[in-house]
């Protein structure tokens, strides 16, 4: 399965970048067309939602690092709005939770 992704910004100056599908190495240039899109407005904050993530690779938990530096960057606010069991499961197998903060409680 490919990745897909939509960006949705919003009137407070966030972005909210959905994708859909496989995070992996093999889809690591389509998820950096998307980081791309949603940061090209330069908001004041960048959520990604990962809900409809189905898997994800050690290639798409270093693209996920790749989105938090390039906001680091920008001065932009960098969380997740929503993250798939998959999503979850490597982050935290990776002791990466602080890297990733989630809205709400996870």
């Amino acid at each position: 399965m490919a990745l897909s992704f939509e960006v949705y910004r919003h009137a407070a100056g966030q972005v909210l970048l959905q994708l859909r599908g496989e995070l992996d190495q093999d889809t690591a240039t389509t998820f950096h067309q998307a980081l791309a899109t949603a940061l090209e407005t330069v908001p004041s904050e960048l959520l990604l939602d990962l809900s409809m993530v189905t898997t994800v690779g050690i290639g798409g938990i270093s693209v996920l690092l790749a989105a938090r530096r390039a906001a680091d960057q920008l001065h932009c606010g960098f969380r997740l709005s929503a993250a798939s069991q998959a999503v979850d499961r490597q982050i935290r197998a990776r002791g990466l939770t602080d890297q990733f903060p989630e809205s709400g409680d996870r």
